[in-house]
């Protein structure tokens, strides 16, 4: 079992090998779904023209391999032939992606998921993995999770979430399809964390010459009625100064910035400001909680992550330099 300070030594080493928002290597996992190939053009685009590895994992993992591995039931032979179906799918399935120029690596595994997929990305030193969520919410989720929301609570490097929509016949991969950045919203709390992971962000915003939307959500709490309307308006104004500053670094380094401060629950505001602007990227950084204090509060991230109909970019606090203040006015080149 990966003891909590193994994983801690695991980030710092990531973070001193590859300072947030640079992408040598990304990871993309399929399991072969409708579902999962949701983010395959997505993985294509944030590989190609960087000169970066993409590696396309798929980990087996039927139902009676936990049991009968340990058993000894399905004999070795059976799981390479299974091993090397796949390989062969994950090979036709680059071959497009090669086409385009971009270094496809396809590997295979046997095990959990999630657990498989973590230790690929730790392997191969990934950068960023990119993968498909079904969003799924209630009591299977609490109990169950999804591949996805546990892969970014344990990750040591951002992930890209995309959301799968059953309703889109995806088209055939080719540089025409390939999904464009235009505008990425970038929810804002005037924390640390949050702003460690503008490097990042400034980054693939750059790169893709998209415009960023700052939005922060404030709510204000007085001991008094009366005191309400001028603690709102207190909140609103600290806000708009906040955001200001940032703008104003962003600006430097050539981005166009857009701010918005949204006066209420911090979750509703969000998404309805997803709903309203529809941008083609979320990016926030996440806490990545597990156990009982996250069945019990989760976290606005994750939130996100299960109702965004857009795709959301989340920054583990394992992958930030949450120790130092982001340094924005050095980090524009791609």
């Amino acid at each position: 079992m990966t003891t909590s300070r193994e994983e801690e030594g695991r980030a710092g080493r990531r973070r001193r090998e590859h300072p947030a928002g640079r992408v040598h290597r990304l990871l993309f996992p399929t399991d072969f779904s409708p579902q999962a190939m949701a983010a395959w053009p997505y993985a294509v685009n944030l590989a190609r023209g960087r000169g970066a590895a993409l590696y396309l994992v798929h980990v087996v993992t039927p139902p009676v391999f936990g049991l009968s591995l340990e058993a000894g039931v399905i004999g070795q032979p059976v799981i390479d032939d299974v091993l090397t179906e796949a390989g062969s799918v994950l090979g036709a399935l680059a071959a497009p992606a090669h086409a385009l120029g971009v270094d496809t690596r396809p590997v295979t595994r046997v095990g959990e998921a999630a657990a498989g997929i973590l230790a690929c990305a730790d392997e191969e030193g990934i950068d960023l993995i990119v993968m498909a969520t079904t969003g799924r919410t209630g009591l299977v989720h609490a109990l169950m999770g999804s591949v996805a929301e546990r892969v970014v609570r344990q990750a040591v490097c951002p992930v890209l979430t995309v959301r799968h929509d059953p309703r889109v016949t995806p088209a055939p991969l080719t540089e025409a399809a390939l999904p464009r950045l235009r505008q990425i919203l970038v929810p804002l709390d005037g924390s640390p964390l949050t702003e460690a992971a503008l490097p990042g962000i400034i980054r693939v915003a750059t790169r893709y010459r998209a415009a960023v939307r700052l939005l922060q959500v404030v709510h204000a709490h007085a001991l008094r009625p009366v005191d309400l309307e001028a603690a709102q308006v207190r909140c609103v104004q600290d806000a708009e100064t906040y955001l200001a500053r940032i703008e104003r670094s962003l600006a430097a380094v050539g981005l166009s910035t857009v701010t918005a401060v949204r006066y209420g629950e911090t979750l509703a505001e969000i998404a309805d400001d997803i709903q309203v602007n529809r941008p083609d990227l979320v990016a926030l950084a996440t806490h990545g909680r597990t156990g009982l204090f996250h069945l019990v509060l989760g976290s606005v991230a994750e939130h996100v992550l299960r109702i965004s109909p857009v795709p959301v970019l989340l920054f583990p606090v394992r992958a930030l330099p949450v120790d130092r203040p982001a340094e924005t006015s050095s980090l524009a080149a791609p």
